[in-house]
């Protein structure tokens, strides 16, 4: 399971929003008091709290009679931010911003609402022209660092998070970012120390405690991890990084009925978290439930298409379910990804003997060899083949291969004698026939 993904918070909530754009028409309609005499019906004071869609009618009458009326425009963005109609929001913001002002001010509005609107484009490009205004604004930091979070570049988004700690050494939202970024490129001392300040700041924080409790399993504290857990389940029985980490907890205590149904649970409230089909795939593989491993399996490649270790896992449980062709398929495209695997190869070639296609399977047993695989094994293999295809004395060169390369091979040993044996009886059938 990434951890870093999902995982970060905003620092914009819909309060901040709506705050930053009111303030915004109210100290639009200010200015404009102090330095017009406006028109009547002008909007120099904000239309009285009510129902949104009451309030934003009265903006819109206002802007009937002045189109280009800034503080309208941006009372406007405010009702319909509460009314979830972002992109219009944004629309009338930017509108807002045309009619020039405070630059630095509309900025920091257009950022919070490209952030609640998910608008990572506009967000990188409003926060970038804010940063260059206000070089240490919390909100472009916050911004830059998310479009870099959503796009996967996390040490980038590290940089812009250090950056916001460093000024606003309080801020929970950029300590926990802050850790996510680590976590997700596996530096676990930087987010251990990230995630134990956001649990200083929000101790009653059941995501910062799980994900702190997550980092001291990692680091073998154990007893700390567990304290993490408790508090975090006392605060939100099931949060999903509980049931992940107390499912890889069960998986390596060996009790695997336990980590499945965890896994399950985990994967009831977030079913696309590939990793943990893949584990319970792997789990019921191990267990002989090859429906079930099927199954997790092709939720995993559901999720992500090109992975070949569940691929591979998916051919072994349709393997062992009887569908050997279905199951090829699936090995030779693993191989066609990763010619070099000997996992792959060694498989292919076991089937292609259990299907009886020996030229197949000796041409993948000298792949193994040039793979580096044992040189012991490989003679052992070869043996079999030459035997399964009625080459017996073929078959007994390579078992005595074998058992020059290791003289307790107790298989090679067995089968040389079974050879042999029946080379004798053919030498007695062959003699007798002779003799009549």
């Amino acid at each position: 399971m990434d951890q870093a993904q999902d995982q970060w918070v905003s620092l914009l909530d819909d309060s901040v929003v709506e705050a930053l754009i009111r303030s915004g028409a109210m100290e639009a309609g200010a200015r404009r008091q102090a330095t017009d005499a406006p028109p009547a019906g002008s909007a120099t004071v904000p239309p009285k709290a009510g129902p949104p869609g009451e309030a934003l009618r009265a903006w819109e009458e206002v802007l009937q009679k002045e189109p280009g009326n800034r503080a309208a425009l941006l009372g406007k963005a405010a009702e319909l931010s509460r009314l979830n109609r972002m992109a219009e929001a944004l629309a009338a913001a930017e509108a807002a911003a045309a009619q020039g002002g405070d630059d630095a001010a509309l900025l920091e509005i257009l950022v919070a609402l490209c952030a609640r609107g998910g608008d990572d484009e506009k967000l990188q490009t409003y926060s970038e022209l804010l940063l260059e205004l206000r070089p240490h604004s919390e909100r472009a930091l916050a911004g830059l660092a998310s479009t870099a979070m959503t796009a996967g570049a996390w040490e980038t988004a590290a940089r812009y998070w250090e950056r916001l700690v460093e000024r606003a050494k309080d801020c929970y939202e950029g300590w926990f970012n802050l850790g996510a970024c680590h976590m997700a490129v596996g530096q676990t001392a930087a987010a251990l120390k990230a995630f134990s300040e956001a649990v200083r700041l929000r101790p009653a924080t059941a995501e910062a405690q799980a994900h702190l409790g997550y980092l001291l399993t990692q680091t073998g504290e154990r007893a700390a991890a567990r304290q993490c857990y408790a508090a975090a389940s006392k605060i939100t029985p099931g949060l999903p990084l509980l049931l992940w980490s107390a499912a890889m907890e069960a998986e390596q205590q060996g009790d695997t009925q336990t980590a499945d149904g965890l896994y399950e649970r985990l994967l009831a409230r977030m079913p696309e978290i590939e990793e943990a089909w893949f584990r319970m795939g792997v789990i019921r593989l191990e267990d002989g439930d090859f429906e079930g491993a099927q199954e997790a399996f092709e939720q995993a490649l559901r999720l992500r298409p090109e992975w070949t270790d569940a691929r591979m896992n998916l051919g072994l449980a349709l393997w062992k379910l009887g569908q050997a062709e279905q199951a090829a398929k699936l090995f030779e495209r693993v191989l066609a990804q990763e010619p070099e695997s000997a996992d792959v190869v060694r498989a292919l070639a076991a089937l292609a003997m259990e299907r009886r296609d020996f030229g197949r399977a000796l041409e993948l047993q000298n792949r193994l060899g040039e793979l580096g695989e044992p040189i012991w094994g490989l003679s052992y293999n070869l043996g079999l083949l030459h035997q399964s295809n009625g080459e017996a004395e073929t078959a007994a060169r390579y078992y005595r291969k074998a058992l020059r390369e290791k003289p307790d091979f107790a298989e090679a040993l067995v089968s040389l004698n079974q050879t042999l044996e029946g080379l004798k009886q053919e030498a007695r059938a062959e003699t007798e026939r002779i003799a009549r």
